[in-house]
């Protein structure tokens, strides 16, 4: 949450004195305001120290980031702010993203920086990718929450083509509709060090789908793709199939959750997948697939060598489909995490999970049953025989959502979050510290959010 706000004067003293032992500043939630920030940024100006700073929920408005962005990039400071996470401070506004994108121009060691929730609209959003286009320090930019439209997205494309730093990139919960994928397609098309993308909770739709299939097709670094809520549906997942299917050659991980995806797009992907030797991670949580979805899935799981996450939370796969899933698994040697939570297998799935899983597999590790038609009985009954003779290290079971704690298997106390915005795939925050500690994305599966 965050250091004490009634503590603020002596966090304040210690970053003046330079103290060696505080290099992270995080005051979450509190209520700092603009009058704090300018102390604090007056502050930092004597301090070479402090490597992250967050002031999420703070209450500052375009007044304090003016002081903290002349702070940051004054050619006659040194600071040492690797980190810097504004989010939910909506009076930043257009102006505060004005200052920003001027800081951005100047300052030469921020390398993640975290604006969600800041209301900086199209307007807001200009000088910071008018800013990025020659920044060679900043890695990672999170702008979620921002009323972000086409325009923005027009801009955003541009700096793409020219930046050669960014590595990861949120739009998340924007505005954004086909018209600005397409804007956003032109600038992958070119760019060649993005490699992670959410687009999750926007208005892409079927024009949306296929602006970025077609783009992505000559990109050679994209790795992590989230574009769930964005109402794609069959049509648009048709698109991303034949992507999949022509093995694009970078892509890893694709999020697909609650796009109104039907048997039908399950098939195409399942299809598309049986020939794709890259992709790791697919999240189609939240949609429509029932049994046909289910047994297409299945089959390509028998053949595929690749995939190591399936998430299919909040679907409609039924007991038979859920069987079908679990017979699978005696051929399959890669999947280690599978979520079926808030779907209605029961009992027939759960019998035939224990014996593949006290048998034949020795790979899944992660497995979510949560909020399904499993009676108690049979979910005590899973538990036991997974704790004695399996490979599943993390369980979770019981009814989604209702503070039941998740059961464990193995020596892990509990499972993993896997409900609502936590569920699919590898969050973007994750796969950027993995690609850091040059971790394999497969590796990386525990912490989830694929939007």
């Amino acid at each position: 949450m965050g250091q004490d706000l009634s503590h603020f004067k002596a966090v304040r003293d210690s970053v003046r004195h330079n103290d060696e032992d505080v290099y992270e500043i995080d005051l979450t939630g509190k209520n700092v305001g603009d009058s704090r920030t300018v102390k604090l940024a007056q502050a930092l100006r004597h301090n070479d120290v402090v490597e992250k700073l967050v002031l999420k929920d703070c209450d500052v408005s375009h007044i304090g980031i003016t002081h903290l962005c002349d702070t940051l990039c004054s050619v006659l400071i040194t600071t040492n702010i690797r980190v810097l996470v504004l989010d939910d401070n909506p009076k930043i506004g257009s102006e505060g993203g004005r200052l920003i994108g001027d800081m951005l121009k100047n300052n030469g060691q921020l390398e993640e920086l975290s604006l969600n929730g800041c209301a900086l609209g199209d307007l807001g959003l200009v000088g910071i990718a008018f800013a990025l286009h020659d920044n060679q320090t900043l890695v990672s930019l999170e702008l979620g929450s921002n009323g972000l439209k086409d325009e923005a997205a027009e801009h955003i494309a541009a700096m793409l083509k020219e930046n050669t730093k960014l590595e990861g990139l949120s739009l998340f919960q924007n505005q954004i509709t086909g018209q600005g994928a397409k804007c956003l397609a032109e600038g992958l098309c070119v760019n060649r060090t993005l490699t992670w993308l959410g687009l999750g909770k926007n208005f892409l739709g079927v024009e949306g789908a296929w602006a970025l299939s077609d783009g992505l097709r000559a990109n050679r670094g994209l790795q992590w793709l989230a574009v769930g809520g964005n109402s794609i549906g069959d049509r648009g997942v048709t698109h991303l199939a034949t992507l999949v299917s022509a093995e694009q050659e970078s892509l890893l991980s694709l999020g697909l959750g609650d796009n109104a995806i039907t048997d039908d797009g399950a098939v195409n992907l399942a299809e598309a997948l049986k020939r794709n030797k890259r992709i790791s991670s697919l999240g189609l949580e939240n949609n429509h697939v029932g049994l046909q979805g289910a047994t297409a899935l299945a089959g390509m799981l028998r053949s595929n060598r690749h995939l190591k996450t399936l998430v299919l939370s909040g679907n409609k796969i039924c007991d038979n489909g859920g069987l079908q899933l679990a017979m699978a698994l005696s051929d399959n040697r890669t999947l280690d995490t599978l979520h079926l939570a808030s779907n209605p297998v029961g009992e027939e799935t759960m019998s035939t999970l224990v014996q593949v899983l006290t048998s034949d597999n020795e790979t899944l590790q992660r497995l979510d049953l949560r909020g399904t038609a499993m009676s108690k009985a049979a979910q005590r009954k899973l538990q036991r025989a997974l704790q004695e003779q399996s490979s599943i290290v993390q369980l979770a079971i019981g009814a989604s959502g209702d503070g039941t704690p998740n059961a464990s298997a193995g020596a892990v106390a509990a499972g993993d979050q896997v409900d609502g915005h936590q569920v699919e795939g590898v969050s973007a925050a994750t796969f950027r510290r993995g690609m850091r500690n040059k971790q394999s994305l497969s590796g990386l599966a525990g912490d989830m959010d694929m939007y």
